[in-house]
């Protein structure tokens, strides 16, 4: 379901509801995003607040954030305008304060610990503001772009975060708490997008032009490939990981070429509104997870 867009915080810790306002929603950045050499406006309340983070009773009850402007106020995927900042999760509970460092040590960043943190396995979440203004679909490739800093760091970012639309828990009193900012130069988005280029998706294919396998294979195909197409914003990543696991068995089975069951479900997931790159990872899974690759 989506969300009113104004349900953060400001940076005097008083919530905001300004449902459809044109700044990032209870953020602490400004609707006219400028850089001021390695100084964003007001990002500075931002890490005065991580400095001095808030007891809340439960993850549920901390207020959430995003550096996100919504169309309509409503926070859903397809309502990103505009984004003014990249979040990355590292939840594997290895990375040290010095990994992080060294990984994203050239970019200005703020890093903190998270609720589900614990002194014996640290969890991460990494802000990187922007040198502009970003797109939903730019911020996915700005995302992977970082994901490769962190892996050369021997970090491993969790990619179910990529989410433009992600809203992000409050800093907040935990054990073992730690706030860091790194002050590196400012995120250049260009750079990352010519590092990245755009996804060119592949030619929608419809199960029933499949003529190579049976007419069971196709009908299975076509009813899992019509579940993820139809599928809603909040069930579409879990549709699509169940379908393509139940349909890669025909793969597995030898009934289905691995280049049919992908151009298949890649239409599919298309039409729910998912990116390439998150429909291949998760075919690519359910093959691996029925031994096909």
């Amino acid at each position: 379901m989506a969300r009113r867009a104004g349900c953060g915080v400001d940076a005097g810790g008083r919530r905001t509801l300004a449902p459809g306002a044109d700044r990032p929603m209870g953020t602490c950045w400004p609707s006219l995003f400028e850089v001021h050499g390695r100084v964003f406006p007001l990002w500075g309340a931002f890490l005065a607040r991580t400095r001095a983070p808030t007891a809340y009773r439960s993850k549920e009850s901390l207020p959430r954030w995003a550096p996100v402007v919504f169309d309509g106020g409503l926070r859903r995927k397809a309502n990103v305008r505009a984004c003014y900042g990249v979040g990355l999760d590292v939840d594997a509970g290895r990375a040290t304060r010095a990994a992080l460092e060294d990984a994203f040590g050239d970019l200005h960043a703020l890093v903190h610990t998270t609720w589900s943190s614990t002194p014996e396995a640290s969890r991460w979440r990494v802000i990187v503001p922007t040198s502009r203004r970003i797109t939903g679909g730019e911020y996915s490739r700005c995302h992977r772009y970082l994901c490769i800093l962190a892996e050369r760091a021997g970090i491993a970012v969790d990619l179910a975060a990529r989410d433009p639309s992600r809203c992000w828990a409050v800093p907040a009193v935990r054990p073992g708490y730690i706030a860091f900012e790194i002050a590196g130069a400012t995120f250049d988005v260009e750079e990352a997008l010519r590092a990245i280029p755009d996804e060119k998706p592949l030619a929608p294919r419809s199960p029933s032009s499949i003529r190579s396998a049976s007419a069971y294979v196709r009908a299975v195909l076509e009813r899992e490939a019509h579940a993820v197409a139809t599928a809603g914003p909040g069930v579409r990543n879990a549709t699509l990981n169940r379908s393509a696991f139940a349909a890669a068995r025909l793969v597995a089975d030898g009934r289905l070429e691995v280049d049919d069951f992908e151009a298949a479900m890649l239409a599919a997931g298309h039409a729910a509104g998912l990116s390439q790159h998150e429909c291949l990872a998760t075919l690519r899974s359910a093959l691996r997870g029925r031994g096909c690759a």
